[in-house]
């Protein structure tokens, strides 16, 4: 990501209504939405997932249990629902997927009504993660106005997310349906 569109990003979510500034330190994350059970992961074994949103991002911060660059060589992969609705996007753990997005690969797909699935990077969803550097916590923020193929990505109240491993790594939560973030 170009340094002027990561800093614009920044400075855009610090002077957001909301709580959370994306810059790696999750000190003003509180009360968890989710925690996940400790062991039942290998290399990346997820803890606590916090989330929120307000009219412009979605902001999420999770614990992946080990230290890993979020951004090269793992399989974790990010899926959410953002219009709340299991029967559209992509089925897994319950949900129905809009975005998916593998950050190892820095890439992924958004699947929206009436268009066929297309494969998009960090910016065509306005994802931003910290830090960029090797860690055991990351903050990410996903924009609610990105507008793919003419349409919105992010079309309901409430987003739900799920987070893998890779296919037969941990999956947070461990039931189906995914956690709810009102945004």
């Amino acid at each position: 990501m170009r340094p002027a569109l990561l800093a614009s990003l920044l400075l855009a979510a610090a002077a957001s209504p909301s709580a959370q500034v994306v810059d790696g330190v999750l000190d003003e994350w509180h009360t968890p939405l989710y925690e996940d059970a400790s062991g039942d992961g290998g290399a990346v074994d997820f803890g606590r997932l916090w989330g929120s949103g307000d009219a412009a991002y979605l902001y999420l911060a999770v614990e992946v249990g080990a230290e890993i660059g979020l951004q090269d060589g793992n399989a974790v992969t990010l899926y959410v629902d953002t219009d709340d609705d299991a029967t559209t996007g992509q089925a897994i753990a319950g949900i129905g997927a809009e975005i998916r997005y593998v950050f190892g690969q820095r890439s992924g797909t958004v699947r929206l009504p009436g268009r066929s699935p297309l494969t998009v990077g960090h910016a065509a969803i306005g994802l931003v993660t910290a830090p960029t550097v090797t860690s055991d916590r990351f903050e990410i923020l996903l924009d609610r106005t990105a507008v793919v193929s003419g349409l919105p990505v992010f079309s309901g109240p409430t987003a739900r997310v799920v987070l893998t491993n890779g296919s037969s790594g941990d999956v947070l939560p461990d039931t189906p349906g995914g956690v709810a973030v009102t945004l």
